[in-house]
């Protein structure tokens, strides 16, 4: 049974209580209005048990009996409209067990019956309300218990993550530094004026002189590798590379500190910067002989 109807019983029991009370003390002033009424016979037939022994009446013989006749009227009116009274309750005696069978007596056993069934029906409800009271904190400790089960799970991978990161970062250390070691070689500049020895310009003196460029061995030239940004900017590194068949050289970006991974090497193009300016001098002296020719 919902709440609702439970509240709905209550209602029904407490308006059901309110009239069997209002019925009780009709039936209370019924049975103090049949014992007034006995009262009242009683006094009446003392009355007239007393006026049946009355002595020397001053008005005659006649006249007492007239009273007389008054008093057994009065008798038998009051006795008539207690028979009246007691005929429409329809009861024996007025008491609890006197068997009444009348309007007030029906309405009186109708309202108890449906107190006692409200009775019957609100200790079904309470019962159903201790059951399911029962019921919520069995599901409610089952809850508390699924929650504790989840949370140790949850710590238990927690753990198991942060070992596994904690692996993997010492995994990645060491590759780290393995490939710190390899790529530190690979991308290392030489310095004996062989291949990828750098022959840029050193950097201009404070009083403004430029030394000149670090020579490259025979065989090698100075040169030049490229490579122009989708924004228009020019990359460019200087140096050493043989003098024949070289066209590209292979640059190798900075490794980001802590790599476990190498950066991908990147192909630049190469040119001999010396080759260029003796092709620019053997083109400008072809000028210049074609133009004293003329």
């Amino acid at each position: 049974m919902a709440q609702s109807d439970l509240d709905d019983e209550i209602v029904n029991l407490d308006a059901l209580q309110a009239t069997l009370v209002g019925a009780e003390e009709a039936h209370a002033v019924q049975v103090y209005l049949a014992a007034q009424a006995d009262a009242a016979a009683k006094i009446q037939s003392d009355i007239i048990t007393n006026w049946s022994n009355v002595d020397g009446c001053t008005t005659g013989e006649e006249g007492c009996f007239n009273a007389l006749d008054n008093l057994e009227t009065l008798y038998t009116n009051a006795e008539t409209s207690f028979d009246a009274i007691q005929s429409a309750l329809s009861c024996a005696g007025f008491t609890p067990s006197g068997g009444c069978t009348g309007f007030y007596r029906t309405a009186l056993s109708d309202i108890t019956l449906m107190r006692n069934s409200s009775n019957e029906a609100l200790g079904w409800a309470n019962g159903m309300v201790n059951s399911e009271t029962m019921g919520i904190e069995m599901y409610l400790g089952m809850h508390v218990q699924a929650v504790a089960a989840c949370k140790g799970l949850g710590y238990d991978k927690a753990q198991a993550a942060k070992k596994k990161l904690m692996d993997l970062e010492a995994a990645n250390e060491e590759a780290a530094a393995e490939v710190l070691i390899d790529y530190t070689a690979k991308s290392a500049f030489a310095d004996t004026g062989e291949t990828n020895t750098l022959c840029a310009y050193p950097a201009k003196g404070s009083d403004g002189s430029q030394e000149p460029r670090p020579e490259c061995k025979d065989g090698y030239c100075c040169g030049a590798a490229q490579k122009f940004l989708k924004d228009g900017t020019k990359l460019a590194i200087e140096t050493c590379q043989k003098a024949e068949g070289v066209h590209t050289y292979d640059y190798y970006p900075p490794l980001p500190e802590g790599s476990p991974v190498e950066p991908t090497p990147e192909t630049w193009r190469f040119q001999c910067i010396s080759g260029a300016q003796k092709l620019a001098a053997t083109a400008a002296a072809a000028l210049a002989a074609s133009y004293m020719m003329a």
